[in-house]
């Protein structure tokens, strides 16, 4: 085999040269910009390309292709094969070269393949990562809570096999800071804000109810006459619960309502469903919770919402100044791992879970164990098929309001809350 390297100003140039010395047949090895000059002076571009070819030597020195020569072409008397035998050494050591580099390559990928799949999760954690992914969790948030597992050098298996663990490592990123709390002194005002739908006038019911069984004095007053029917709805639950109403129009009327009410112990408002995306209606529900300062201010976020609604609602409805969390609607929802981002997210404490419209049953204190069951609940079941138990959300036994014998509150079962 013969190499060789030719220098030229064009790339047509050098392949001219190379036709020329080694034939049409040459194998091109390399081809590269490089520079010449003369004596180190006025140095221009130019083209190196180096080739190489099978050639045997004839008595006019001329090159000619070895394959071109048959075993009959060849000397008698068993001689010495000559430079063709050379050059076709040289090519079964180059074919043996490239078989191994491909074997050597294939093996690297295979490694690589085993180590890791393709966002960079190890094999023995992608069942974790495949169902918190299923259940809604951000991708690179399942990535987070199996580096977190990692971390704490637990073995995958153990995790599989031990749900409470998963549970344990997500309870870790939620805040949870139970319901709400009797003042030590004067009066508490509590403001629940949140979009259409959340559960806003159900919620504060199931509420106030907690505190009437106590014994505590209690008032209500409502923003909310924009919804067909609102007023009526928090009208009847004040009926049967023997507790006043007072309906307002404006921040100022929010004010003097509150002022009314001083021997009351607590003061529970509930406002208009407006929508995130409207900043006039933002700026309306920021000056009627503002009117009724100081106040514990909750915001509603319904389980049944996608996660990018749930960060733009946290996002538009934080110009309240929002003190709790409260998640409804768990009943109506499966995949609870879009609330990860949130949690994640934003440092505000969870106070209260709702999972119906039973009033005032359908209600519990929020823990971070219990937010994150139900985070996990879609990994556990789903792949309870392959030996993980299965966990739900523990409800605590409640007790209904006394509006008569065994009797649950359902004023205005059929209407729809906003």
């Amino acid at each position: 085999m013969k190499v060789k390297k030719f220098t030229a100003d064009t790339v047509q140039q050098a392949m001219e040269q190379v036709k020329r010395e080694l034939g049409v047949d040459a194998v091109i090895l390399q081809t590269r910009t490089t520079s010449k000059s003369l004596f180190g002076l006025f140095p221009r571009r130019a083209v190196e390309v180096t080739a190489a070819a099978d050639v045997v030597i004839g008595d006019g020195g001329m090159g000619q292709r070895s394959r071109d020569n048959s075993p009959a072409d060849q000397p008698a008397g068993g001689g010495s094969p000559g430079p063709s035998s050379d050059g076709a050494l040289a090519v079964s050591r180059l074919e043996s070269l490239e078989q191994k580099i491909a074997k050597l390559t294939s093996t690297v990928e295979t490694l690589v393949d085993q180590s890791f799949d393709s966002r960079g999760v190890a094999p023995a954690w992608s069942a974790v990562h495949r169902q918190l992914v299923d259940s809604g969790v951000e991708d690179a948030l399942a990535r987070d809570v199996i580096e977190e597992l990692s971390q704490l050098s637990l073995e995958p298996e153990r995790v599989v096999a031990e749900e409470r663990l998963l549970v344990d490592s997500i309870a870790e990123s939620i805040r949870a800071e139970g319901g709400v709390r009797l003042p030590e002194d004067g009066q508490k005002v509590v403001v629940l804000i949140g979009p259409t739908g959340v559960g806003k006038t159900t919620t504060l019911a199931k509420i106030a109810a907690g505190f009437l069984q106590q014994g505590r004095r209690v008032a209500f007053v409502t923003a909310d006459t924009y919804r067909l029917a609102a007023v009526d709805q928090l009208q009847k639950y004040a009926d049967i619960m023997g507790l006043c109403l007072e309906t307002v129009y404006s921040p100022e009327e929010m004010a003097r309502a509150i002022g009314r009410h001083s021997d009351k112990e607590m003061v529970f408002v509930d406002t208009a469903g407006r929508s995130q995306r409207d900043l006039g209606q933002m700026e309306e529900v920021q000056a009627f919770v503002a009117a009724c300062q100081p106040a514990e201010v909750h915001l509603l976020l319904s389980a049944t919402t996608k996660r990018e609604d749930l960060e733009e609602i946290l996002e538009r409805f934080s110009i309240c100044a929002i003190d709790r969390l409260i998640l409804t609607k768990v009943d109506e929802s499966t995949c609870f791992g879009p609330l990860y981002s949130v949690v994640r997210k934003n440092p505000i404490p969870f106070s209260y879970i709702t999972t119906g419209q039973n009033v005032p049953e359908d209600i519990e204190e929020a823990t971070s164990e219990k937010i994150a069951e139900l985070i996990c609940r879609g990994t556990l079941e789903a792949v309870a098929s392959d030996g993980i138990a299965s966990t739900s959300l523990r409800t605590e036994p409640s007790t209904s309001l006394e509006a008569g014998p065994s009797t649950t509150l359902r004023a205005g079962v059929d209407a729809q809350d906003a």
